[in-house]
């Protein structure tokens, strides 16, 4: 009998590794499916290091769409599959069909939702299927006080300014993304929240941007989950 199995959380948060975790647990040869497109050398570079840390005899399937089409053919060979990620799936077929998820329908997303709902009900493959994605919040509300409070106390306006959330680590070119903002003439500011150490990096990246000379970038700190 078929499982599945939805694992979900915050951007890097931790779900590579527990969803891998529950894959070498079950000890059989798993199929891992990859929705990413590697644009830049950045990301081939990612996807080139995940490769390598998987086990050997973990099999990798690269599609970014349409996996109903190898689903049978995987399930005959693999007892366990992971797909990476529900999120990169989803986006692929947005991005395909042209869907602005900030403006659409809901007549487009039920649309979206139909069409993979047919594609797969057909497929009943036995199998233990392992799927995963960031978990995305819904907009808060103009009267939401603590979000009011917030902008009041960065002195942010709405809809002003761009925001960036990651782990505060060289491997999420905060450098690079901090230079190219300061070379911009936007009136926009840059809130980057993270998990803030002043340390050797946070140093020479200070260092290297002088970004505290640039009042438009703003820093929040939060403890985030490797």
């Amino acid at each position: 009998m078929s499982k599945v199995i939805l694992v979900t959380g915050g951007a890097r948060s931790g779900k590579s590794n527990f969803a891998e975790k529950l894959c070498k647990d079950q000890n059989n040869n798993t199929a891992y499916i990859a929705t990413s497109i590697p644009f830049d050398d950045e990301m081939k570079e990612r996807v080139k290091k995940h490769k390598e840390s998987r086990p050997q005899n973990w099999k990798t399937y690269e599609i970014y769409k349409d996996i109903y089409t190898i689903i049978n053919d995987i399930s005959k060979e693999h007892k366990t599959v992971i797909l990476d990620c529900v999120t990169l799936l989803v986006n692929n077929l947005m991005f395909t069909y042209e869907i602005d998820i900030d403006n659409s329908t809901q007549d487009e997303i039920n649309g979206l939702e139909k069409y993979i709902k047919e594609e797969y009900k057909k497929y009943k493959p036995k199998t233990e299927f392992i799927a995963y994605g960031a978990e995305i919040k819904s907009n808060p509300s103009e009267n939401n006080e603590k979000l009011n409070k917030w902008y009041k106390e960065k002195g942010i306006k709405k809809g002003q300014y761009y925001v960036s959330v990651g782990r505060f680590v060289p491997e999420n070119n905060y450098e690079t993304m901090i230079k190219e903002f300061m070379k911009t003439k936007t009136k926009k500011d840059l809130v980057i929240i993270c998990n803030l150490e002043e340390n050797k990096f946070y140093k020479s990246l200070k260092e290297t941007t002088h970004f505290e000379n640039d009042k438009r970038i703003k820093w929040e700190y939060n403890k985030l989950s490797d």
